[in-house]
């Protein structure tokens, strides 16, 4: 099962100031709703080395810019995305959200108290929310364009740097890795498609720029905006449903590197 989760929320005081890169306290806050339910597995994930289960948003909303830090003002909503790619985490994450919603228990991003508005699960109620499974993402209507949209900073490493830009290699190979851990065995897409991605998927038209993405003890360049990508080889029609699939699970996975901290957020659009 597949979810993304949009949390709407308002400041409870004015002129509230926080930092922009704000993925790390808004994960700590995810292992937390998870450790009221079931600590056992909130410390296996924190702890745990591998692909996450998940990915966290940055906070979007009317803001000012301070540099590193955004001011955020009264009575405005603002809202988060959180993404989970297992049953179990889902189940745990909506029934805490819907609970702390139903209390009017606030919530806490560095001490400072803000409230839940609305907790989203169908793009009807916010366009970045949405609930699926592994199957319903499986292509049948056969597109050779499509563009992705960076929503926050997304970047790939590579040795001990990393790479601000959109390499369709890159990219796929970031959705793979995520798709074949949790999916059933059923699923699985051989790691052939990417030569295939790497012959045959190009970039076209595209608006992108690249933002630092400052968390103090290190920073990050991101490449954000949106890019269109052709399939321009002849490929079969078996690989290029795999193609697809895994570009409608990037709304899920993300894309790039540290998605737990709020980089790679992505939305597809095939046509």
């Amino acid at each position: 099962m597949l979810s993304s989760m949009v949390i709407k929320i308002i400041p409870e005081q004015s002129n509230l100031i926080l930092p922009y890169a704000i993925g790390r306290e808004i994960r700590s806050w995810f292992y937390n709703l998870i450790s009221r339910r079931n600590s056992l597995l909130s410390d296996r994930l924190h702890e745990g080395q591998g692909i996450k289960p998940f990915t966290v948003s940055l906070l979007a909303g009317k803001r000012k810019d301070l540099g590193d830090r955004m001011m955020l003002y009264e009575n405005n909503t603002y809202w988060l995305r959180l993404t989970t790619l297992k049953k179990e985490l889902f189940e745990i994450i909506s029934k805490e959200l819907f609970s702390i919603f139903a209390s009017g228990e606030t919530i806490k991003f560095y001490d400072k108290e803000l409230s839940i508005k609305q907790v989203c699960i169908s793009p009807e109620e916010h366009p970045m929310a949405d609930i699926s499974t592994y199957k319903d993402l499986k292509v049948h209507k056969i597109k050779k364009n499509f563009t992705l949209n960076f929503k926050t900073p997304s970047a790939f490493v590579y040795g001990n740097g990393s790479m601000p830009l959109p390499l369709p290699y890159s990219i796929f190979r970031s959705y793979l890795k995520k798709w074949n851990a949790f999916c059933s065995s059923d699923y699985h897409i051989k790691e052939d498609i990417l030569k295939i991605i790497e012959q045959s998927v190009f970039p076209g038209r595209y608006s992108l720029s690249t933002r630092v993405l400052d968390m103090k003890d290190f920073k990050m360049v991101g490449f954000i905006g949106n890019c269109n990508f052709e399939i321009i080889k002849d490929v079969s029609e078996k690989d290029l449903n795999h193609i697809l699939t895994l570009v409608k699970f990037s709304f899920y996975g993300g894309t790039g590197t540290k998605t737990t901290i709020g980089m790679g957020q992505t939305v597809p659009d095939i046509y």
